[in-house]
């Protein structure tokens, strides 16, 4: 947990108080500080992350191949380093709380709220799109077998915007339209859904654009350990047979549009089809 924010707002106030503290502190060096000082102006992080990035985290991000060791430029994309950006984002608001818990997490946990807020919109926007692939999937399959030679690839719907209760009624709508329906795991998602909103005042840009008048408690281990729950238990499997075993409705979809792919690449090898593949999504 950090508290941010001052009683005076502008930017300006805010380093002329800071400048304040510390003269503060310079001319009162030999006593200890007031605890009204020391809730105001230190991190207050009470529930730390444990600092061991969990396996699903080290392996889910990406997704074909190891990543070399690298130090301050590196290579993302392609066919055998592609990043899956819902994860990317969560390990990032991870490694920056864990970095900072030590030191100033006040002055990171903006950016750190906002990663995790934008991990969870994008795991939502995966299973969104997870269920209209197969729904486009499906359609293609069964137009090569009705005629081959006139089926057409329909584009994926998207799952555009950013508010939480509309996104999670568009997962549910698009699990319902492909008989994957799953009220626990929507529960679950609206659940996070409004502790985050909660936490944004109902502001999908406050962690960008908000204004910090008043202090806020941001619980970022707690938020932080229950994403990664959520993830591991609903966005990930390890592997295949992992797939096959799990009962998750991200393992199933998984399984199911592996089949799609093969049973449609067998009829448009059989035809002599070949389709330019422009998003990498197709390969997955």
């Amino acid at each position: 947990m950090t508290q941010i924010g001052t009683e005076r707002c502008p930017c300006f106030q805010a380093a002329c108080a800071l400048a304040d503290f510390r003269d503060v502190i310079g001319a009162r060096e030999a006593e200890p500080l007031p605890r009204l000082w020391v809730a105001r102006w230190s991190t207050m992080l009470v529930d730390p992350l444990d600092q061991e990035t969990p396996e699903f985290l080290r392996s889910a991000v990406v997704i074909f191949g190891e990543s070399k060791r690298q130090t301050t430029s590196t290579s993302v994309g392609g066919l055998f380093h592609r990043p899956r950006l819902s994860f990317s984002y969560l390990l990032a608001a991870r490694r920056l709380i864990v970095s900072a818990s030590d030191d100033r997490l006040d002055v990171v946990a903006i950016p750190a709220a906002y990663l995790q807020r934008h991990a969870f919109e994008l795991g939502l926007k995966d299973l969104t799109r997870a269920a209209y692939e197969i729904e486009r999937d499906r359609a293609w399959l069964a137009a090569l077998e009705h005629d081959p030679t006139t089926a057409k690839l329909s584009d994926v719907r998207s799952g555009r915007g950013h508010v939480f209760e509309s996104l999670t009624r568009r997962l549910a709508a698009a699990l319902e339209l492909v008989n994957y329906a799953r009220p626990v795991l929507v529960a679950e998602m609206e659940a996070m859904g409004k502790r985050l909103t909660a936490i944004e005042g109902q502001q999908h840009t406050w962690f960008r654009y908000g204004s910090f008048d008043r202090p806020v408690v941001l619980e970022l281990g707690s938020v932080q350990r229950d994403l990664e729950a959520l993830f591991e238990r609903e966005l990930w499997i390890r592997d295949w047979a992992h797939a096959c075993d799990s009962a998750t409705v991200w393992a199933e979809m998984a399984l199911e549009s592996q089949s799609l792919a093969q049973d449609s690449y067998s009829i448009e090898k059989a035809n002599g089809m070949t389709r330019e593949i422009d998003n990498l999504d197709e390969l997955i």
